[in-house]
């Protein structure tokens, strides 16, 4: 009990709590609706298949209203290219309503074979002698030491949960678009202000399975964010200043990887337009 009350149990303790949370958020990348959340995810399905009368419903009613726009359109006839073109759209949507089903556990699959391209070169890990220690302090200094490391405590839990948050909220994400994958997908035969929400559909599936290739990337160079030094402090016969600087320094370390994970989707999406 001693060794967990005193600045270096506390410090210990600190480096103990990032480097699991940093271990969970490397293992939940590789995890699928499908394979373990299966309950949530045949439910998704189910609801899905409640849903698909809708969508081909849905997929008739826009494509007539396409087609009979197209037909009394007086501004311009109706020609075979244009005709054959709304049959294509007609094909085209039928066939992903049918086999959306099918292809949403592929694309996740594929992105986590992705993330086994990552290679985990450097762990992200900190360690309590990254914190500096006083030697002989006086009783005000230890007790100092000793609420900053308890401040410090609760930091490192806020920014390790908020590390592990984005990678695992992708799954609910992912399983809250299977239901509606056959109604908007339908759209696609709706011209091009309908056909919209098709589209708006597929770039938030695959921005949202793909993601986790950007978790990975930032988790696999985070150890050189937190180990960079980002305020200058001196490391031999440490004063209570150099102690606080080395705490922010840890502090802006643990900002940064949470920063960097919380935009990583924004990048990634961004970055491939979807």
């Amino acid at each position: 009990m001693e060794e967990y009350l005193s600045t270096e149990g506390i410090y210990n303790s600190i480096a103990g709590i990032w480097n699991k949370l940093i271990d969970a958020a490397w293992s939940l990348l590789t995890l699928t609706p499908q394979g373990d959340f299966s309950g949530a995810y045949n439910l998704a399905m189910r609801l899905f298949d409640a849903l698909l009368p809708v969508a081909v419903g849905c997929l008739c009613l826009f494509f007539c209203i396409s087609y009979f726009k197209e037909t009394m359109d007086i501004r311009r006839n109706m020609t075979l290219e244009s005709c054959i073109v709304e049959f294509i759209k007609l094909i085209v949507a039928n066939s992903c309503i049918l086999y959306i089903s099918s292809w949403i556990p592929r694309f996740i699959s594929w992105a986590r074979d992705l993330v086994g391209l990552v290679t985990r070169s450097a762990d992200g890990h900190i360690s309590g002698g990254d914190l500096l220690q006083m030697e002989d302090a006086s009783i005000g200094d230890l007790l100092f030491l000793w609420i900053l490391g308890v401040l410090l405590l609760l930091v490192t839990v806020v920014m390790g949960c908020l590390v592990v948050t984005p990678v695992i909220s992708r799954i609910p994400k992912l399983i809250l678009l299977i239901p509606l994958s056959g109604v908007a997908l339908s759209t696609i035969v709706g011209g091009q202000g309908l056909s919209r929400t098709a589209s708006s559909w597929i770039r938030e599936f695959l921005g949202t399975s793909f993601e986790v290739f950007g978790y990975a990337i930032v988790l696999a160079i985070s150890s050189y964010f937190i180990g960079f030094h980002y305020v200058s402090y001196a490391t031999s016969d440490p004063s209570i200043a150099d102690c606080i600087l080395s705490a922010v320094n840890a502090v802006i370390g643990m900002m940064v990887v949470v920063g960097s994970m919380k935009g990583a989707d924004t990048v990634f999406k961004k970055g491939l337009g979807l």
